[in-house]
């Protein structure tokens, strides 16, 4: 496709559906962009910037053509640069990334800052625009006051509510902008199902018109709804079943998001961390899936602190019941606690003495406890941590917060800094490098958009609150789609 118009185009907006290609487009586009030119690429999430990345690199885009990050992990190295890290508050405090943008705003309005915007970049694309807060999107305005600006995006996909804050409307603050609408066809089924593709088109069009679905089961292009049933356990089973039958090396479990009341009539938030983590203890019996959180999540720097604490106490020889306190660390990276509690008496703040085949490694462990007792390092507690995951029956659900643990632990070792501020470095270079999310992973809507996967499964899917969050989740099926539901009747207002 010849980009040319788009990519003259001062203010322009390309909209369309998942799958249709807009990821491409970009690339198209940088191919055809002339060879000394340097466009920004920013987007939202760092599966994103893995995405774009992947496809850049198989049309074999140079390096130099292009620089590619978050929008927030721009505005992040714009104000540190020219402002200094002591401007924003802790990289843990929940405003911290609304304050880089807002900082950021105001620093694009400044001569020499657009000075240095001008020589570095000939343009700017921005993907996903959907989720820019009308905040994100004064900042882009400011970026590119004197570059042009090239918009993608899709309405229906707008899902990220960032503090609450109001989402760019297309219609209200994207008015003056050329819009293209060239992306017509539905190539992420192209290959692996375009029946399946055509089945999701429609379920767009009538989100769009806010009409009624009926959810029919078509085995034969690969869309399956599954009834649940009204006891919990046999929807477990029923979950476990249908993934041994439909396994591949490519699966996503979407878990919605949404409120319920509780027993006590209290609003509940569902689909969080936790309710993953369920989810994957009731049907992963052989612990294949892994769960994903968001980059910033609060968990991994909370688990950051609670090491560098205990630590920290062991070394100033605090009076604590070290054996109880590093039970509470191993919870707090959701090892199985029915497990260990057959290797730790936390109450009695001993080891738990085992017997026959468990017996050389309740040794050890006491043994490696004993090591990190009388020398209270973070390296010997990273031995003592990997040794725990290794022992008989224990299962480490949440994998990704402990791969980011030991990589925490290697960086603070080397760096001679807190497992905190290492975090906080890890953290920085995912903004910048983006992450791969493949194989098969337990997320939400929010978590994997802009993914695409050969088999979905929907858990609860009747529980969406809105059009735009069931959309996203359906679309990211390439091959199958299967969807458990107690209502095969949705509508969204």
């Amino acid at each position: 496709m010849d980009w040319t118009d788009f990519i003259k185009c001062q203010r322009g907006l390309l909209i369309a559906p998942a799958g249709h290609g807009k990821t491409t487009a970009i690339a198209d586009c940088l191919l055809q962009c002339p060879e000394t030119s340097c466009q920004l690429i920013l987007t939202h999430t760092h599966a994103g910037i893995a995405s774009l990345r992947k496809k850049f690199q198989q049309k074999n885009i140079p390096s130099s053509k292009y620089q590619l990050e978050t929008i927030t992990g721009f505005a992040q190295r714009y104000v540190i640069g020219f402002l200094g890290s002591s401007v924003l508050p802790d990289e843990a405090d929940k405003h911290y990334f609304s304050e880089a943008i807002e900082k950021c705003r105001v620093l694009m309005q400044s001569k020499l800052v657009q000075i240095v915007i001008q020589s570095s970049y000939d343009g700017v694309f921005v993907d996903e625009y959907q989720d820019c807060t009308i905040d994100q999107h004064e900042m882009i305005m400011e970026l590119t006051y004197n570059l042009p600006l090239h918009l993608l995006g899709d309405p229906l996909q707008g899902i990220f509510s960032f503090e609450s804050k109001r989402l760019v409307d297309f219609e209200k603050d994207l008015g003056l902008f050329t819009r293209f609408n060239c992306l017509n066809f539905p190539w992420r089924w192209q290959d692996s199902n375009p029946e399946l593709g055509q089945e999701i088109l429609r379920i767009r069009r009538r989100l769009e018109r806010q009409e009624q679905i009926v959810l029919q089961n078509n085995p034969n292009i690969g869309f399956h709804v599954i009834s649940l049933s009204e006891n919990e356990n046999d929807n477990y089973r029923l979950c476990s079943d249908l993934l041994r039958r439909h396994d591949c090396e490519s699966i996503l479990i979407i878990c919605p998001s949404y409120r319920e009341n509780d027993k006590y009539g209290r609003t509940v938030f569902k689909g969080k961390l936790k309710d993953r983590i369920t989810i994957k203890q009731r049907i992963d019996f052989g612990n294949r899936f892994t769960i994903i959180d968001a980059i910033d999540s609060k968990e991994d720097y909370s688990c950051a602190k609670i090491i560098d604490m205990f630590v920290g106490q062991c070394a100033t020889n605090r009076r604590i019941n070290k054996i109880a306190h590093f039970y509470s660390v191993l919870l707090s990276l959701h090892i199985n606690k029915s497990e260990l509690d057959h290797w730790i008496d936390k109450k009695g703040n001993r080891f738990i003495p085992r017997k026959k085949d468990k017996a050389a490694p309740s040794i050890e462990l006491s043994e490696k406890f004993s090591i990190f007792e009388s020398s209270p390092s973070l390296g010997h507690f990273m031995d003592l941590i990997k040794f725990v995951v290794s022992m008989p029956g224990i299962k480490q659900y949440h994998r990704d917060l402990y791969s980011q643990i030991i990589r925490c632990f290697n960086v603070a070792i080397t760096d001679n800094i807190s497992m905190f501020e290492a975090m906080k470095l890890i953290k920085s270079r995912i903004r910048h490098q983006g992450r791969k999310i493949q194989g098969r992973i337990i997320g939400t809507t929010l978590l994997t958009k802009g993914l695409e996967f050969d088999t979905v499964l929907v858990w609860n899917a009747h529980k969406f609150e809105d059009a735009k969050n069931f959309y996203v989740a359906i679309s990211r099926a390439c091959k199958k789609l299967i969807l458990l539901t107690n209502n095969n009747t949705i509508q969204f207002n």
